[in-house]
């Protein structure tokens, strides 16, 4: 493997084990995962099925059962018509979006990436040997066209979207997707639309999957997940939403690559997208609080004034939040972590060395005792 793939994000989570061997607390806010308790519903269903006598290889593309459960919850959820030849089952949405890569990108290819990015879109591209475009947002972390057609030119094939955003929070509205996409169909760019934290949306802003805009899906591939969703990470269940074609390519390096997704893991897939509107609302009440709780520390103690994110699990905020003296994000997190025992995930990860990302998939008593440490710290180092 290339060394400048590993992000930064690989970095810290290196120096947090070497800290732990060491006999440090470390407090993890640069978590990626929802830790909270599987629902009981999810467990209930691998308690039932793992009594099975065997599990056989799955099909390539899914158990026929889960697909027509992942399309359903599709109609029900996103207002996304899809069959089950429209639809794979991966082994998680980090790997739906390689296999995506994959069968978009060659040599010489450019992959447009919208900062700030999740880290493995970079990756992916130049494990592709296509060469990553990096794309300017806002001050809310949003493209535009402008911004699209400054970092254009014919070699860009692919558009990584994240919507909802990791690490920004930011969900694009209806009108924005749509001018996003007429953007690529004019300039014959596929977007790689990665969805999987659309579900988590605290104030029922709706935003809509790139599959109901653009229900042929001629110009767009998209990535849902069990993971962020139903907060079943461990499980490794993801979608891939595409046209037919796409699929078949898709299969065919799926079949040679992992072959397919844990059967008993796809049962309670099953069972999530069945029950979808019972697991999410408890689990988007609970990550809500949490979110908030980060909120009100960041407010009260740091007079932060920025927006609260919309979505996802994270707040993607400035250096200057924690320190007055220049440095760069790597610098500070690792600082943050020898110094104040804290775990943040530096904004180079991401695209955007000004910032560092804060998660609130923590639990409310790592989130509660890591803001005190990290005010501390900062009213120390001021």
């Amino acid at each position: 493997m290339k060394s400048d793939i590993l992000s930064d994000t690989v970095r810290i989570s290196q120096e947090v084990v070497k800290l732990r061997k060491q006999g440090h607390a470390i407090l993890d806010l640069g978590v990626g995962e929802t830790l909270v308790p599987l629902h009981s519903i999810i467990r209930n269903s691998l308690s039932d099925n793992s009594s099975a006598e065997r599990f056989n290889y799955p099909p390539v593309t899914g158990l026929i059962d889960t697909i027509e459960a992942f399309c359903d919850y599709m109609r029900r959820r996103f207002s996304v018509s899809i069959s089950n030849e429209h639809s794979l089952i991966t082994c998680g949405g980090k790997h739906a979006s390689y296999l995506a890569s994959r069968i978009s990108l060659t040599k010489n290819d450019k992959a447009m990436l919208c900062r700030p990015y999740w880290p493995s879109f970079s990756a992916q591209a130049k494990i592709c040997s296509a060469t990553p475009v990096y794309v300017k947002s806002n001050d809310q972390f949003k493209i535009s066209l402008s911004d699209l057609n400054d970092a254009y030119d014919e070699k860009c094939k692919l558009l990584y979207l994240n919507n909802a955003g990791n690490p920004s929070g930011v969900l694009y509205s209806e009108s924005e997707l749509l001018n996003i996409l007429q953007w690529a169909k004019d300039h014959n760019v596929l977007i790689l639309s990665d969805e999987v934290y659309l579900a988590i949306d605290y104030e029922d802003t709706k935003s809509p999957s790139l599959g109901r805009l653009d229900p042929e899906l001629e110009h767009s591939i998209i990535i849902q997940s069990c993971s962020k969703s139903f907060a079943m990470t461990g499980l490794r269940v993801g979608f891939l939403i595409a046209n037919k074609n796409r699929i078949k390519q898709l299969t065919a390096m799926q079949s040679q690559t992992i072959g397919n997704t844990s059967a008993l893991a796809q049962l309670a897939a099953k069972d999530a997208l069945l029950n979808y509107k019972v697991i999410e609302k408890s689990l988007t009440k609970e990550l809500k609080l949490r979110r908030d709780l980060m909120a009100t520390h960041l407010m009260q103690k740091f007079k932060w004034k920025g927006a609260i994110p919309l979505t996802s699990l994270y707040y993607f905020l400035p250096i200057s939040l924690f320190t007055n003296k220049p440095s760069s994000s790597l610098d500070l997190s690792v600082r943050l972590l020898k110094e104040a025992g804290v775990c943040v995930v530096p904004g180079s990860a991401f695209g955007e060395d000004k910032y560092v990302r804060l998660s609130f998939g923590a639990s409310p008593d790592t989130i509660e005792k890591a803001m005190e440490d990290l005010y501390r710290w900062r009213s120390i180092n001021e």
